[in-house]
């Protein structure tokens, strides 16, 4: 039973077919009540416009006012009203031209109580629907109410990006209700030092919570000079969009926000600010220049405030390391001499950094990896990819914030790879013994030549089946031979067919495979399945 009732009423000159209509059947328990009836047309109109019911059901042919006068003024007063026509069958045509004025049926008479109810029930259902339509409507408009808060910051996101036109961002402005002149502009971006470092115990509660409290303090500090929007920008940065003032010291301003989050939480942060701007369409520049003056905090290593004005104040001649530079880091790298290829990256870097005249910090970055891959590219000439494939995928995961932490993951590099150097020196036989067990293992179905195998490991064959016959104590052959045997095994015990065995090792024959098993084992392949189904019944 529903538990919002939906009204319905009933017009007909004919009584008995009213009473039986309202009393031959359970309206309540199909959730519907009857909010009354009538017996000629203008006193139907009266009680529908009294009592606004859901659903109408009307003769189409009534005194005093018929059902197609009747409709045209229902559907003005109750556009949502569900009207249901009783016709006779000479009325059908007549009732067409009803149901294109608006209403939803026709019922022809005689009927029976099923299809009352069931054309009814069906018009309750559309009664139904339309509500919980303005039902979710209401909740839509008020969780876009809500969710103003987010849009305003998707809004900002979107105008420190794409230039707008600046009519309609003006109208966008005005509908988000942004609390603010809709020109004269200051811009600059905050972003949380060692963010990565520093939240990697937090669960997500404490996170918000620290991200939540920083907004506010920022927040709180402009207001107390202009209006302004915080909106976050990153996972660990913020955007600070206020009006400028012509009494307004912005760098008074960035400079309390700084020393208020470094007072108030365990956190610092770095600060870079663009220009000021004075119409909206021209905060994606000043959007541009702030990142370009957080960037240099590359060198100072966090916790300050950097303008762009200072970071364009002096001409820039971009440095470079020397050819001779390049060769004395190869050669040390190559002697495994882990102190002097340090030594080497630290001339280089002296070389690079003036103080008076740092480089854009983007072009550091570039050099860095220019240098990590030289590095890596001396490395391989000595070291195998499958050995150096983890260090190489550490430094491009590695991704640094300050200069020193560049100077330390190639320090890293250094050390690492030296000692990679001496480990093969040492153990070069092993090693290479090792890959190539490995590579047998793992691709026992090929046809494994003494050649093929050593090409694996870039040696001749007949040094490699010296090596593998001093390391393994076998002959490469009687080793590959005795692998496909034990697989062979395991793999008839797992209950494979021994053509599928044959071809999975390589022997391409049934009879080529069973020659061999026997000849290893003393059985068959058939004769070793049975001896193993016995040994486990």
């Amino acid at each position: 039973m529903n538990e919002q009732r939906t009204t319905l009423c009933v017009i007909d000159d004919i009584k008995s077919l009213v009473n039986g209509i309202v009393n031959n059947i359970d309206w309540a328990h199909l959730g519907i009540r009857i909010c009354g009836v009538a017996y000629n047309g203008q006193d139907g109109l009266e009680m529908i416009r009294q009592q606004k019911p859901d659903i109408i059901v009307t003769d189409i042919r009534m005194p005093k006012l018929n059902g197609i006068d009747m409709i045209r003024q229902v559907v003005q007063w109750l556009p949502s009203s569900k009207i249901i026509l009783i016709t006779g069958y000479t009325d059908f045509e007549y009732a067409q031209q009803a149901v294109k004025l608006g209403a939803y049926d026709i019922l022809t008479k005689p009927f029976s109580t099923e299809e009352i109810m069931e054309v009814v029930q069906r018009a309750q259902e559309a009664i139904i629907s339309m509500h919980n339509e303005a039902d979710r409507r209401i909740e839509m408009e008020q969780k876009l109410h809500e969710s103003m808060p987010i849009l305003k910051q998707e809004y900002c996101n979107l105008l420190i990006r794409h230039s707008a036109n600046e009519e309609l961002a003006r109208k966008r402005w005005d509908y988000l209700e942004i609390e603010m002149d809709p020109e004269n502009f200051s811009l600059f971006v905050l972003e949380i030092d060692q963010f990565a470092m520093n939240i990697e115990k937090l669960d997500v509660h404490e996170l918000e919570l620290i991200r939540f409290t920083m907004q506010n303090i920022v927040e709180e500090t402009i207001s107390r000079y202009t209006k302004g929007i915080v909106f976050r920008e990153n996972v660990n940065s913020y955007v600070v969009i206020c009006n400028m003032t012509t009494t307004m010291d912005i760098g008074k301003m960035t400079e309390e926000c700084r020393a208020n989050i470094e007072r108030y939480t365990k956190f610092t942060i770095s600060i870079g600010v663009g220009n000021a701007v004075k119409f909206i369409h021209q905060l994606p520049e000043a959007f541009d220049q702030a990142r370009i003056a957080l960037s240099y905090h590359f060198y100072t290593e966090g916790n300050g405030v950097v303008t762009f004005s200072e970071t364009t104040s002096k001409e820039r001649i971009e440095p470079r390391f020397t050819p001779e530079h390049e060769q004395n880091l190869q050669l040390a790298l190559k002697r495994g001499n882990e102190e002097e290829a340090i030594s080497q990256l630290d001339v280089i870097f002296e070389g690079l950094i003036n103080e008076d005249n740092l480089p854009e910090p983007e072009y550091l970055v570039n050099l860095y990896h220019e240098l990590s891959y030289f590095m890596l590219r001396t490395l391989m000439e000595l070291i195998p990819y499958t050995e150096l494939a983890s260090l190489q995928a550490e430094v491009q995961e590695f991704k640094p914030t300050t200069l020193r932490g560049y100077q330390e993951s190639l320090h890293l590099l250094c050390t690492k790879g030296c000692k990679l150097i001496s480990l093969l020196r040492r153990s070069e036989a092993s090693a290479l013994m090792e890959s190539s067990i490995a590579y047998i293992k793992r691709h026992l179905h090929l046809d494994l030549s003494v050649s093929h195998c050593a090409a694996q490991v870039h040696l001749s064959g007949s040094y490699y089946s010296n090596l593998f016959k001093k390391t393994t104590g076998m002959s490469v052959n009687h080793f590959i031979t005795n692998e496909r045997i034990q697989k062979a095994q395991d793999m008839l015990i797992q209950g494979h067919q021994v053509q599928e065995i044959a071809l999975a090792l390589g022997y391409g024959e049934r009879r080529s495979f069973s020659d061999v098993f026997k000849k290893y084992t003393g059985v068959t392949p058939s004769e070793f399945m049975k001896q193993n189904e016995g040994g486990n019944s």
